[in-house]
């Protein structure tokens, strides 16, 4: 019963708060249920004061506004709070704008929002995030903008994503599942490297080349699924991930070096008609087993 009344203190004294910054701007307003904050943040660069009168125990966290640099750094610091509770990011009903303070500093670069992006190094080490769901405007995922967000399980992008940084989610090692929009051209060297719980992965169809080490280290990767137009798979890009199987929609194969996979043991599908185009290529070399279905 004392903790109870604890909590319900502490949310009144926020409210109290919000209440007073409400009659002075006309700016944030707070929602509380159960274990579920809601900000509707209508000032941008102001998010940092609203995130330091959050309880503990909140697990969910939905943001409503426009967030500015100031914003995206006073977010990046509460995610990257060591010992505190895992929770989930919904930035769906937010977008990302231009403006304010740097959000990065650090590595030589010194970093700025960009409208409808998220940008290099944005969420990086964010070790409380587990799931996260994204502005439905952004555009683009830069450089690192994920890297090491060791507790996040899943993501969901926007479909007008159209490109994803080299090292994107590299380490993200509880990533259990990732729905990639269809508009990504290219995946860049790292993307996902070191994702050790990601078990499979369908490539979108617009990809037509997937970048070195963009999948190495992924130890439960089984299943991949290559679009039609895929034209070059890079060095390394699934090595030492267990594929076992392999459905290809494109009839001529792409190309790929000995060290692309290795997982000698896994099954090629193929289109009809396409084997021999296959089996006379590095593919052949590599892998024992190809197989040509109607699919």
């Amino acid at each position: 019963m004392k903790t109870i009344l604890g909590g319900i203190a502490c949310w009144m004294i926020i409210l109290a708060a919000c209440q007073s910054n409400k009659s002075a701007n006309q700016s944030t307003e707070i929602i509380i249920n159960s274990d579920t904050l809601t900000i509707n943040l209508k000032e941008t660069g102001s998010l940092d004061s609203y995130l330091e009168l959050s309880d503990s125990t909140i697990n969910h966290l939905n943001i409503i506004g426009n967030l500015n640099g100031n914003d995206m750094l006073a977010l990046r610091d509460y995610l990257c709070k060591q010992g505190a509770i895992q929770l989930s990011l919904d930035l769906s009903r937010s977008c990302v704008v231009e403006g304010g303070d740097a959000y990065y500093i650090g590595k030589g670069d010194t970093l700025y929002t960009q409208e409808n992006c998220i940008g290099d190094y944005q969420l990086y080490g964010c070790t409380r995030l587990k799931n996260i769901v994204l502005p439905s405007n952004t555009l683009s995922i830069g450089c690192s903008a994920f890297e090491s967000c060791h507790s996040l399980e899943s993501i969901t992008m926007p479909d007008g994503i159209t490109n994803l940084g080299e090292y994107a989610f590299f380490d993200c090692k509880s990533l259990k599942e990732i729905h990639l929009p269809e508009n990504i051209s290219r995946i860049h060297k790292c993307t996902f490297m070191g994702c050790k719980s990601l078990q499979s992965i369908t490539i979108p169809s617009e990809t037509t080349a997937i970048g070195n080490y963009a999948f190495m280290g992924c130890e439960s990767l089984n299943n991949i699924e290559l679009p039609q137009g895929i034209s070059k798979i890079g060095e390394f890009a699934f090595f030492q991930s267990p594929i076992e199987t392999i459905y290809s929609r494109a009839q001529y194969p792409p190309t790929l070096s000995r060290h692309s996979f290795n997982a000698p043991n896994a099954t090629l599908y193929i289109p009809k008609g396409s084997y021999n185009t296959y089996s006379d290529t590095q593919w052949g070399k590599i892998l024992s087993r190809i197989i040509e279905t109607e699919k």
